[in-house]
C-alpha cells in the first residue's frame, strides 16, 4: 500500500511561540521591579524590549511588547500546527532551563532540571508520534539562534530567578492553551497525548507560581 506523503509543519506559527517565550525572559529581566503580569489566563500581558520586531502566523501573533496573542483559539488548530507549535514551546522550555541550571538558585536550578527533563521527554514523544502519523518535525537553526540571542538579555538580570519563573508562567499558559485545543482535534492519537499531557503541564505551572510566590489561579 502507498504511504501517503510526509508532510512539514508551518514554520511562521512556531516562530512566534518560540521567540514569544524568549521575548518573556528577556523583558522579565530588564523589568524585574515592575507590577508582576496576572496568571491564570490564556492571555497574558507582557512587555517586552523596545524595537521587538513583530512576529505574526495563522496560530497566533507576537506583538511588539512581546505578547503571544493566541488569536486562533476559538477557531481550532490542525494536526500540522499543533505539532509545529509544540515543538517549539519545548524548545524553548529546554534552552530557558539549561540557562536555570547554569545561574539559578537551588530551587530554580531544582525546577528548571525538571522542566529540561520533562520537555526533552515530551519532545521525543511529540516527534515519535508525528512519526507515526507521517508529519514531519524539523528543528529550524536560524529560529534556535534567535531564541538563543534573546535568551542571552537574561544573564543581565538582576533577578535572573525572577525572570525565569516569569517567563515558565507565561510559556506554560501558553502551552496549556495550546493542548487544549489540541484535545479537539479530529485525531484519536493526538487528543489521546493532549489529555496525558496536560495534568503535566499544570502541575509545572503551578510550580512555578508557587516558586514565584503568586498564589495558583483556581480553576474557571
Amino acid at each position: 500500500m502507498k504511504r501517503p506523503p510526509m508532510l512539514r509543519t508551518l514554520r511562521t506559527p512556531a516562530t512566534a511561540l518560540l521567540l514569544s517565550a524568549a521575548i518573556g525572559s528577556a523583558h522579565a529581566a530588564d523589568q524585574a521591579d515592575t507590577q508582576p503580569m496576572v496568571g491564570g489566563g490564556d492571555r497574558v500581558e507582557q512587555s517586552g524590549p523596545t524595537g521587538m520586531p513583530a512576529t505574526t502566523g495563522s496560530g497566533g501573533s507576537a506583538d511588539t511588547q512581546g505578547t503571544f496573542s493566541d488569536s486562533g483559539a476559538e477557531m481550532g488548530i490542525g494536526v500540522e500546527q499543533f505539532f509545529s507549535d509544540a515543538s517549539a514551546q519545548n524548545i524553548a522550555a529546554i534552552k530557558a532551563a539549561e540557562l536555570a541550571l547554569e545561574q539559578g538558585s537551588d530551587a530554580v536550578k531544582s525546577y528548571a532540571q525538571q522542566m529540561h527533563d520533562a520537555h526533552r521527554q515530551n519532545n521525543r514523544d511529540l516527534r515519535e508520534l508525528a512519526a507515526t502519523l507521517q508529519v514531519e518535525t524539523e528543528d529550524d537553526p536560524a529560529l534556535s539562534a534567535q531564541a538563543e540571542q534573546l535568551l542571552l538579555k537574561l544573564r543581565d538580570g538582576d533577578d535572573f530567578d525572577q525572570a525565569y519563573l516569569d517567563n515558565q508562567i507565561v510559556a506554560h499558559q501558553q502551552a496549556i492553551a495550546l493542548y487544549n485545543r489540541a484535545a479537539q482535534i479530529d485525531n484519536e492519537q493526538v487528543v489521546s497525548f493532549a489529555e496525558a499531557t496536560l495534568p503535566t503541564l499544570q502541575e509545572h505551572l503551578e510550580q512555578a507560581q508557587k516558586l514565584a510566590g503568586r498564589a495558583p489561579a483556581q480553576p474557571q
